[in-house]
């Protein structure tokens, strides 16, 4: 049986939520303490968004779920998700 990546780094309610959340591409709104500590966990990676406007260049980093621990968590939605 497979772990759910979250679960096996002993994440908090909300960082299991917020890692969901990213794992399906809802990056934004997420507590900036719980986005620190899936980091830190090696749970998501950032990617860099550059931009530019009328006051210049500007960048931004989005979440994201590296490849192998999206699998982890896909085999595990398969194992334990319900659809009908």
């Amino acid at each position: 049986m497979i772990a759910h990546p979250a679960v096996a780094e002993k994440c908090t309610k909300a960082q299991i939520k917020a890692f969901e959340l990213i794992a399906v591409n809802q990056t934004r709104g997420h507590h900036p303490k719980v986005i620190k500590a899936l980091s830190e966990k090696g749970l998501i990676e950032f990617t860099i968004h550059p931009g530019s406007g009328r006051l210049g260049r500007f960048s931004w980093k989005e979440p994201f779920v590296p490849i192998p621990i999206h699998m982890q968590w896909c085999e595990w939605c398969a194992e334990n998700v319900k659809t009908e």
